[in-house]
C-alpha cells in the first residue's frame, strides 16, 4: 500500500508542507494547524473516524493558540507604548550615551522622540539615539 503525504515533500521546506515553527508568525502557526487538521479530517480512515472528544481538545488548543497570538501583539504595543513615553519623558533632559557606530561616549540634550522600525529613537544633538544606549540621564 502507497502512502500518501498531503502536507507537502516532507523536507518541511516546501511552500505547501510544514515549515519550522521556531521562525513562523501567528498567522502562519494557525495556517499550518489549520493544513494539519484538515488534511487529518480528509485522509482518516473511515472505520476509525476521529473521536469527537480529540477533535474538540484540537479545537480548544487551536483557540488557545489564537488568544496566545493576540496577547502577543498586545503585548509588544505595549511595550511599544511604554518606551515611547519613556522617551517622551526624557524630552529636555541632558543625557549620555554610547554612540553606537564609534563606540566614543557623549552627552546632549534630548530635542525629539521618534519611532524607526518599531525601536523608539531620540534625538540628541541631531543624533538619533536608542534608549539602550544610553549611560546617565540628568535634569
Amino acid at each position: 500500500m502507497s502512502s500518501i503525504n498531503p502536507l507537502g515533500s516532507g523536507s518541511g521546506t516546501g511552500s505547501s508542507g510544514i515549515g519550522p515553527l521556531s521562525s513562523a508568525s501567528p498567522q502562519q502557526l494557525q495556517n499550518q494547524f489549520l493544513q494539519l487538521l484538515a488534511a487529518e479530517l480528509q485522509y482518516q480512515n473511515p472505520s476509525q473516524p476521529v473521536n469527537s472528544t480529540q477533535f474538540i481538545a484540537q479545537l480548544a488548543q487551536f483557540s488557545t493558540m489564537q488568544q496566545i497570538a493576540q496577547l502577543s501583539q498586545q503585548f509588544s504595543g505595549l511595550t511599544q507604548a511604554q518606551s515611547l513615553a519613556t522617551g517622551a519623558q526624557l524630552l529636555g533632559k541632558a543625557v549620555t550615551y554610547q554612540d553606537a557606530a564609534t563606540g566614543a561616549v557623549a552627552s546632549g540634550t534630548v530635542t525629539g522622540v521618534s519611532v524607526s522600525s518599531g525601536q523608539v529613537q531620540l534625538d540628541v544633538g541631531g543624533q538619533q539615539v536608542s534608549l539602550s544606549q544610553l549611560q546617565e540621564v540628568s535634569s
